[in-house]
């Protein structure tokens, strides 16, 4: 059985917080939880590129400007996840 909502005496305010207040519970029921991540994840240049949307040359700015960390091996350039989501966090970069 469905609960019956009467609307009169409401004014126009009051019937629209309601069905904000209704869309706002939907919502919140049917979003997915924020994807977890390993911070300690090594990331490529190509791989930090494309989660941030950023070209190549962007991102060595930004390396060379100590915007973002990043780490050495075997001379190669990677990055930790967790590290670049601070860093976005953290420091406004703006695009270069």
């Amino acid at each position: 059985m469905q609960k019956a909502t009467l609307i009169n005496n409401l004014t126009a305010d009051e019937l629209r917080d309601m069905m904000r207040e209704c869309v706002r519970e939907e919502l919140q029921a049917h979003t997915p939880p924020p994807p977890e991540y390993d911070p300690n994840e090594l990331l490529t240049i190509k791989q930090v590129v494309d989660l941030l949307q950023i070209s190549e040359v962007t991102l060595h700015n930004w390396k060379r400007k100590g915007k973002i960390p990043f780490e050495r091996m075997q001379g190669r350039v990677y990055f930790k996840r967790g590290a670049v989501m601070d860093a976005m966090k953290s420091v406004q970069i703006k695009k270069a």
